[in-house]
This record gives structure tokens, sequence and C-alpha cells, in this order.
């Protein structure tokens, strides 16, 4: 059985209302979701995901405040991230960060919003020591979620020293740019995510909803471009969460 780690998914999202989230929901052709981490954005997100991982041993939590949800950052948003440093099942503080794309209304403000957003969500995750997991759309340059940008643009990750996670786009058939990357990449600075129930991969795109379990594709992908056994690669890229994400046991 091949393991590995889905360190980005949206368990409390409405189309998984219902599910049960046993070991069967995380098996299957052979793979193992060793792990889950599934991910908060609001700040009723945030009270989910703090309940939802209260009750699977196998779920973690990261929480935070998305940039198109800026807005409804306050004291009680404040009060629940800093609840984190006795809560050993969050291990991340996210997804934070900036989203410039297709805004309706005062650029600027927006901007001013989301950067002051994304300050004050530093600034807690440094004084709980926990990394970041960063959405940036059209913004900047932890873990950069969900990377599907061009060789440029992953050099200057690689000297910032950021992790990128890689989910099912890869798998697509007009995805040009990740192969590149991925042929270049050191692979101690991968993750594997889902993004689910969001970016189902090939061959099930458009076909049914994104799970952990159909981040099998995405490894399988990742080893064929990276030329590399499945096998090597579920056991790299675990390795990498468990060392970004100390708090997985």
């Amino acid at each position: 059985m091949l393991k590995f780690i889905d360190t980005h998914a949206h368990l409390t999202d409405e189309q998984f209302k219902g599910i049960v989230f046993d070991k069967e929901f995380f098996i299957a052709d052979g793979f193992e979701v060793e792990k889950t981490i599934t991910v908060a954005y609001d700040k009723q997100s945030i009270i989910d995901v703090i309940t939802l991982i209260s009750k699977y041993d196998n779920i973690y939590g990261e929480i935070g405040v998305h940039p198109d949800d800026a807005h409804c950052f306050d004291e009680e948003v404040v009060s629940l991230l800093k609840s984190a440093k006795e809560n050993k099942k969050i291990v991340a503080i996210g997804e934070i960060g900036l989203d410039y794309y297709h805004k309706d209304g005062d650029l600027e403000e927006i901007k001013k919003k989301q950067k002051e957003v994304f300050i004050k969500q530093l600034e807690i995750a440094h004084e709980l020591e926990l990394p970041v997991v960063i959405h940036s759309r059209d913004a900047i340059g932890g873990v950069l979620h969900f990377f599907s940008e061009s060789l440029e643009v992953y050099k200057e990750i690689e000297r910032l020293v950021l992790l990128i996670s890689v989910g099912g786009v890869v798998t697509f058939k007009n995805s040009r740019k990740l192969p590149e990357v991925l042929r270049y990449m050191n692979w101690n600075d991968i993750l594997i995510e889902t993004d689910c129930p969001y970016l189902t991969p090939e061959p099930f795109r458009g076909k049914m909803m994104n799970s952990p379990i159909l981040a099998r594709f995405t490894v399988m992908k990742i080893a064929e471009f990276m030329e590399k056994e499945p096998a090597e690669i579920c056991e790299m890229t675990t390795k990498n969460a468990y060392r970004v994400f100390k708090r997985l046991v």
C-alpha cells in the first residue's frame, strides 16, 4: 500500500455533508491517504474545522482567513486562531495571502485590507511558531498552496526557501508550466494536495467531485514528470509534510 499525505483539503465543504470519513474513504487502488489536512478560510469554517478534527484521528486542521474573506477578520477570529496554541491538531495558519484577481470595488482598498489581514495572521503564526500556507493569485511571488506557475516563479520561491504543494492541475492536458517546474525542482520542496472537493484530477475531471484519495493520480503524474516511481513520490512528499507540519504525528 502506497501512503501519502493530502496537505490541503476542504472536508468541511457543503459537498462533503453527510459523508463519514472512515478508513475506506481514504483507500483505493493500492494507495492510502495516511493523513489529511483540512483547511479553513473564514470564521465559520474555522469553527467547522476545529470540530471536525476532534472527531477523526487522521484529519488535522489548518485555520486562517482567505484573502477573499478578509472583511470577516475580527477579534473573534483572532481568538480562534490563537486557540491553536493549545490545540495540537492544528498544524498551520492558512490558507492566508493575497488575491487581486477579478475583484469588484476599489482595488486599492481591497489590496490594503488584504495586506493588513495577511500581516496580522503572519504575526499570529510567528507567535505560535506555526508554518503558514499561502494563497497567492495575481499578487505575490511555510507552503505556497496549489502551485501552477512558471519555472521562473518557482526559482524565486526556491530562493525564498518555500515549499510548494501540487494538485490535480498537473494531470490536466493543458498543464504546460508545471511539467517544466517538476523536471527542474528539488523534490525536497514538494507536497501533495487535492484542494478537494475542487479541481478533480484526470481521468475524473468534470465527472465527479474531488476527494483526498484522488490525489493518487497527481502522485502518478508527478512521478512521470520527475522520472521517479510513485512509491518514491509518496515517500518523499510524506517526509516533506512531516518536516514542515511538525504537529503531524
